[in-house]
């Protein structure tokens, strides 16, 4: 009876398509998609530490093919809180040379995504509070 209730445990769900920010936080959360190429074991505890400057140089070059002017971009740097995801804040120029203003960003698996405007509190209380990381800003809070 246990093997069996073991085995339903782990059985591969449905998952939104590769690439959305629904897919992420399902992984984070540790579902096991049935287009996954192979089973997660699941992962050690992750001690929260100091970002890397080689870390930095990753999030950066990724961020470099999706932003207008990457070597301008400011950002702001926290702990790493997990082994697979990084949650941060960068602030980067538009077409016209003007800074945007101070957007969340999160790096998964290799992949640099900037928060859709809209979505804050989707990425804040899903995928990046779930992994440890700070609740969503006060200023990204809708306003009552």
């Amino acid at each position: 009876m246990l093997t069996m209730l073991l085995l339903l445990a782990a059985e591969p769900v449905d998952c939104p398509p590769v690439g959305s920010v629904m897919r992420d936080r399902m992984k984070i959360a540790g579902e096991i998609c049935r287009d996954d190429p192979r089973p997660r074991k699941p992962a050690a505890p992750f001690k929260a530490r100091p970002i890397t400057a080689s870390e930095k140089a990753e999030i950066m070059r990724e961020a470099d093919k999706l932003l207008f002017d990457g070597p301008s971009a400011r950002w702001q740097w926290g702990e790493r809180k997990s082994a697979h995801l990084y949650c941060g804040m960068v602030n980067a120029k538009n077409r016209l040379g003007a800074y945007v203003g101070w957007r969340p960003f999160y790096f998964f698996q290799g992949k640099f995504k900037i928060v859709p405007e809209g979505e804050e509190d989707i990425v804040y209380e899903g995928i990046c509070s779930n992994a440890g990381y700070i609740e969503q800003p006060d200023w990204l809070k809708p306003k009552a």
